[in-house]
C-alpha cells in the first residue's frame, strides 16, 4: 500500500468516526425532546383534568339540592316550634349548614329568637317533653340553677331543701335538654315547695324512673 493510500484511509476512518458521533449526538438529542414533550404533554393534561375536577366540585357546591327549614317570620325563644313557623326550601350544598334540618322533630323550642329567612339547624334546638299534671295536683316551676340530676318529663322526684324533705313523689312534667322546668306536687306541699324553688333551697333528687 502506498504512502497516499494510507493516508486517504485513515482520513475516510476519522470522517466516519466523526459522522457516527454526529448521528448518535442528534438520536440522542432527538429522544431527550421527545421524553420533554411527553412530560409537557402529560403535565398539561393532568392539569386540565385537575382544573376540571376543580370546576365540577365547585358547580356542585354551588347547585340546588339540598333540602333544608327556614323560618317564615321572625321566631321568639322558648316557643315550641309549629309546621306553619317554617318552610322547606332548597339550597346550593355551599349556603347549607351541616346541621340543618329538613323536618321538626317533636317538642322543638328555639333556644334564642331567630329572623325571617335563618335556616332552622339543630344546634338552634333545645328539646322540650311535657305530660299532663295528675288530677288536683299543682305546677310548681323549678328555678333556673335548681342541683338535679338529668331529669325526663314523667321522673319521679323528692325535693329537699336545707337537708328537709318538702316533697316526695313530685313528678316532673316538662324538661328541656335533660333539665327540669316544672314538677308537679300534691296540693298540701304546694306552697312549700314554691318557696324552696323561690328562695334557691331546693334540690330535686331522682325517686324513681317515669312515672306510669
Amino acid at each position: 500500500m502506498s504512502p497516499f493510500t494510507a493516508e486517504l484511509r485513515h482520513r475516510l476512518g476519522r470522517l466516519a468516526r466523526s459522522v457516527d458521533a454526529a448521528v448518535s449526538f442528534l438520536e440522542s438529542r432527538r429522544r431527550a425532546q421527545v421524553v420533554v414533550a411527553l412530560v409537557a404533554a402529560l403535565v398539561a393534561g393532568l392539569t386540565a383534568a385537575s382544573a376540571t375536577g376543580a370546576a365540577l366540585a365547585a358547580r356542585a357546591r354551588w347547585s340546588d339540592g339540598v333540602a333544608i327549614l327556614i323560618a317564615v317570620a321572625p321566631l321568639p325563644p322558648d316557643r315550641e316550634l309549629r309546621p306553619g313557623d317554617v318552610k322547606l326550601v332548597h339550597l346550593p350544598p355551599a349556603l347549607a349548614p351541616t346541621d340543618g334540618l329538613h323536618r321538626l322533630p317533636g317538642g322543638a323550642r328555639l333556644d334564642i329568637g331567630v329572623a325571617a329567612g335563618t335556616p332552622i339547624t339543630a344546634s338552634l334546638l333545645a328539646y322540650a317533653e311535657r305530660i299532663e299534671a295528675p288530677p288536683g295536683w299543682k305546677v310548681v316551676a323549678v328555678a333556673t340553677g335548681t342541683v338535679a340530676p338529668a331529669l325526663r318529663a314523667g321522673d319521679t322526684v323528692d325535693v329537699i331543701a336545707l337537708d328537709t324533705v318538702v316533697a316526695t313523689g313530685a313528678i316532673v312534667v316538662e324538661s328541656r335538654d335533660g333539665v327540669a322546668v316544672a314538677i308537679a306536687v300534691t296540693a298540701d306541699v304546694a306552697a312549700r315547695t314554691a318557696t324552696s324553688m323561690h328562695t334557691g333551697d331546693a334540690t330535686l333528687v331522682l325517686a324513681s324512673g317515669r312515672a306510669d
